[in-house]
């Protein structure tokens, strides 16, 4: 048995995928629009990454109730976070005649390059008697420039805003995530295996 070191490889540290909490140096790679399969719900779906082959598909649902609150979390993240004029923004919105031509105007606001910072809230389910966790993005102000030092996002494991614990079946039963929780995707933790 042999122990020398020298020219010994070190792995990588970290995740290409995006993980609960901050993430640092995240990209926005498109905005796109979808029905849940279930309902017809609308929505607005952001695509995020550290890198396009591993990214996450967060929905801004955009029913009657929600469109709003799903507009603002736009608007944050394409102004607050990345620069984007605010002008440039509502003219997508005045100028868009459905959700489809909507998307399709606010991915092209999408700085080449763009890196922000964002944070990830985390809602628990049961699946096949596992506990799984659902990445989200569950706060209304949930990224920012890369430049900004010290972040202002914070998360807390213990806050119910930040991670939701799934309550434990007494009955038997499993408890799942509902099918239009993740819209466009059949994985429940978006990682590929």
């Amino acid at each position: 048995m042999k122990f020398a070191t020298k020219g010994m490889e070190m792995p990588a540290t970290g995740s290409k995928y995006l993980d609960l909490g901050i993430n640092d140096n995240v990209s926005l790679f498109g905005i796109y629009s979808g029905a849940s399969a279930s309902k017809g719900t609308p929505f607005l779906e952001v695509e995020i990454g550290k890198s396009d082959d591993a990214t996450n598909k967060f929905p801004f649902w955009m029913s009657d109730a929600t469109q709003e609150r799903s507009q603002q979390r736009i608007i944050h993240l394409l102004v607050d976070a990345l620069g984007v004029s605010r002008e440039s923004v509502d003219n997508a919105g005045e100028k868009a005649t459905s959700l489809d031509d909507y998307a399709r105007k606010l991915s092209s606001l999408i700085p080449k390059g763009n890196k922000f910072r964002v944070k990830l809230t985390g809602e628990e389910y049961y699946k096949d008697g596992e506990v799984k966790v659902k990445k989200t993005i569950n706060s209304k102000f949930f990224a920012e420039p890369m430049s900004v030092s010290p972040s202002r996002l914070k998360f807390d494991k213990t806050n119910k805003y930040d991670y939701t614990v799934a309550p434990v079946p007494n009955d038997g039963t499993t408890l799942e995530a509902p099918q239009e929780a993740m819209p466009g995707t059949g994985d429940d933790d978006q990682l590929p295996f």
